[in-house]
């Protein structure tokens, strides 16, 4: 972790890192929820905020693809 935050750590493949994009983005979904509770309306993330581009995330898998499991561990 402090190579990630003080260091050069390598990039993650997974897209785990949160940038401030991310946090600004999870800030305003409670805006947004709490906003929706108060006026019983749905609330639109870009509704509330101009010029903030949403943050980077990882590909998800095809409907149609397989899902690799996990290898099976036989426990004795």
């Amino acid at each position: 972790m402090l190579q990630e935050i003080f260091g050069d750590a390598p990039p993650d493949p997974y897209r785990r890192v949160s940038d401030e994009r991310a946090g600004a983005w999870s800030i305003l979904v409670g805006v947004a929820a709490n906003r929706c509770f108060e006026t019983g309306q749905s609330v639109r993330i870009a509704d509330l905020v101009t010029g903030l581009t949403p943050p980077e995330r990882a590909p998800m898998p095809d409907r149609a693809a397989p899902l690799p499991m996990p290898r099976r561990v036989r426990i004795p």
